[in-house]
């Protein structure tokens, strides 16, 4: 299916009002909240299945807790570039989403993107996250040898090459300050629309396993509100993190530190 304008569409939801720029947190929260835009919705039980496998793909030290994909709205509308971002992460944040967005109703399906870089090249985007203060400066190299510089606002693994170029046809990456503007061709970030999602807590756990997420697994384990099977395997994941060889030093020694912590919050047996 060919990408549409998405811009027509009303379920791509702008909310252009200057009520929400700025401010404190709690400000943010309290507007976004009174204008309708929080709380939002779970996905549906089936977009969640195809949706847990393509996150499935990101399991490692670093890797970002959105969720890149492309998805079919309910009227049919194809959307190449979606990233899908938990509610607790848009509150903590105070994310811009309301610019461009849509509702996890109006989500009929997801499948992968096909403007997002391959693994393993984009694990290293995620790694380095910024090359300066609100900059991310790489250049990929293609099959037939040709470079595009790609300079962004910050960490995406996103890429809107020429056609007939894909991102499949990345066989190199380089990332550093300043490489991008050294290139004849430099690509800027291409759009696309966010998707609050509505986490549960056992989701909230599979991501934070996912993603290597030390302080959210913290957070869970240590959450006197939380079920006791809940934190026990919030524990368990940063046992399982501390002692994987693959990851490294640092990453374990923390997990393993993490981990006495949140046994030391958990009730005592009689």
């Amino acid at each position: 299916m060919a990408p549409q304008d998405a811009s027509s569409d009303p379920l791509v939801l702008q909310v252009e009002d200057p009520i929400f720029e700025g401010g404190p947190h709690d400000d943010y929260v309290r507007r976004v909240e009174q204008a309708g835009l929080l709380p939002v919705s779970p996905l549906s039980s089936d977009v969640r299945e195809r949706f847990e496998a393509i996150a499935r793909e990101d399991h490692y030290d670093g890797a970002p807790v959105t969720i890149t994909a492309a998805a079919t709205l309910i009227d049919g509308t194809y959307l190449p570039r979606v990233k899908f971002i938990p509610e607790r992460l848009v509150r903590q944040w105070s994310l811009r989403f309301w610019k461009r967005y849509v509702k996890p109703e109006s989500v009929a399906d997801v499948q992968p993107s096909p403007n997002r870089i391959p693994l393993p090249y984009r694990r290293g985007i995620w790694f380095v996250g910024e090359t300066s203060m609100g900059n991310l400066s790489f250049v990929v190299t293609l099959k037939d040898g040709r470079k595009f510089g790609c300079l962004y606002p910050g960490a995406n693994d996103l890429i809107a090459l020429p056609e007939p170029y894909t991102p499949s046809d990345i066989v190199d990456i380089d990332i550093g300050f300043g490489l991008a503007k050294a290139q004849k061709d430099v690509l800027e970030e291409p759009d696309f629309v966010w998707c609050p999602y509505n986490e549960s807590p056992e989701e909230q756990l599979e991501r934070a396993w996912r993603t290597r997420n030390l302080l959210d697994l913290v957070e869970i384990g240590m959450a006197q509100a939380s079920p006791i099977g809940l934190r026990l395997r919030a524990e368990n994941w940063l046992l399982v993190i501390g002692a994987d060889a693959s990851n490294s030093w640092r990453l374990r020694s923390a997990a393993k530190e993490a981990a006495v912590r949140v046994r030391e919050s958990l009730p005592r047996l009689p």
